[in-house]
């Protein structure tokens, strides 16, 4: 048997040897380690990029649609599916849009009315809203009443269900909201080939279309009159700035409701997942179209503010003074204040939940006002002199 000798060479390779045997185990162990996180890492990418394909597919459907000339149908379409991770039908959906599209010319052709005016168009789409209607199935050979379109004033932001907000479900049971209410009407306006163009107010959207002058009317779809636009703007939140820079109350060219609908895609992604490098593309494709979108440039602003906090909670949370010694969080303080201040230069102002709820409550009155009864009064006159030159027309050319 081996023995100690006096420089403990045999005691010295024994620890050699142990030390080696033990740095190999704990190199194994970390390797192990290592391949874990990284199968771990795989395995979480992968469920992400499966729950998220859907919204993958919309943002690649929608981003090969031509800006300045696409269907709102198609991008509506991707807008909800995605949210719904691909259940709902395309056919389905165009199938009811298509059906209220047979409503209208049914009421065009009861009234008189030519489906060749714009006006007439539009009058008849606004009829969807107004009351209720009696439609001829022609498969069934029946008469069936439909009840117009109303407004859900519970959860009517989609904070519980967030399906609320979506033209499926307003298609579906008839109510809806000032976002999906405007939307179905231009979907309809599509279908018959109708002018009609979505206009913004803090956090609410209206319709707006031309008379047989070619002024711009106002159809506020939630009440299904046309509004004045004093009312529009009476929230109290819609400033010198808004109006200056056509933030509020103006028509969206197609370019600017192609960036609405990347908006509404990115609301509802951001219903489900984090922010997170999609969100991020979809977020640059807004601004690109649009630098001017406010929900861009809102959600642009507020995760700037995230990350300018965390930087600075990195760096001890020094005063906004001595920011500028400490390079990493005085620049993400910048963006961040940056992009505040292309939010405030559009003239976004926050509105509280009692303010709009309260704004919400004088829709109700201002079907009442002698304004508005004038101004509904006016456009009818203008359908009853349309229905007369048509009556005047011989039948060969009559549509």
């Amino acid at each position: 048997m081996p023995s100690k000798n006096k420089t403990g060479g045999y005691c010295n390779n024994k620890i050699y040897y142990q030390g080696r045997e033990e740095a190999a185990q704990v190199s194994q162990q970390a390797q192990m380690e290592r391949e874990l996180m990284e199968e771990e890492f795989y395995h979480k990418n992968e469920e992400h990029a499966i729950a998220t394909r859907s919204y993958q597919q919309a943002f690649r459907d929608i981003t090969g649609l031509n800006p300045d000339h696409f269907s709102i149908i198609r991008a509506q379409y991707d807008i909800e599916n995605a949210y719904l991770e691909g259940a709902l039908p395309y056919d389905q959906f165009v199938h009811a849009i298509q059906l209220r599209a047979i409503h209208v010319k049914q009421i065009l052709k009861g009234e008189g009315l030519s489906a060749k005016s714009n006006l007439a168009l539009n009058y008849g789409i606004q009829q969807l809203y107004q009351h209720p209607n009696s439609f001829l199935d022609s498969i069934h050979h029946t008469t069936i009443t439909v009840p117009p379109f109303s407004y859900q004033f519970e959860d009517y932001k989609g904070e519980k269900d967030y399906e609320n907000i979506f033209t499926e479900k307003l298609m579906r049971t008839g109510k809806g909201q000032c976002l999906s209410m405007p939307r179905l009407y231009l979907m309809i306006a599509e279908q018959l080939g109708a002018k009609a163009w979505l206009s913004l107010a803090p956090q609410h959207s209206f319709i707006q279309f031309t008379d047989s002058k070619g002024k711009l009317l106002n159809f506020e779809t939630t009440n299904g009159n046309l509004a004045s636009s004093s009312w529009l703007a009476s929230s109290g939140f819609i400033n010198a700035k808004a109006v200056k820079n056509k933030s509020y109350l103006d028509t969206l060219s197609q370019r600017q409701l192609y960036a609405e609908c990347l908006s509404e895609l990115l609301l509802g992604y951001l219903q489900k997942f984090d922010y997170d490098d999609l969100a991020e593309q979809i977020k640059q494709r807004i601004l690109q179209i649009d630098p001017t979108n406010l929900r861009g440039r809102i959600i642009d602003a507020g995760i700037k503010r995230q990350i300018a906090f965390q930087k600075i909670k990195a760096a001890g949370r020094p005063k906004e003074s001595d920011l500028h010694n400490f390079p990493d969080a005085y620049k993400s303080y910048l963006d961040m204040k940056a992009a505040m201040d292309k939010v405030a230069d559009l003239g976004y102002q926050d509105m509280p939940p009692e303010a709009y709820q309260a704004w919400l409550k004088s829709i109700e009155q201002e079907k009442k006002k002698q304004a508005n009864r004038e101004l509904n009064g006016r456009i009818q006159q203008e359908i009853d002199q349309l229905k007369r030159l048509k009556s005047t027309l011989k039948p060969s050319k009559i549509n």
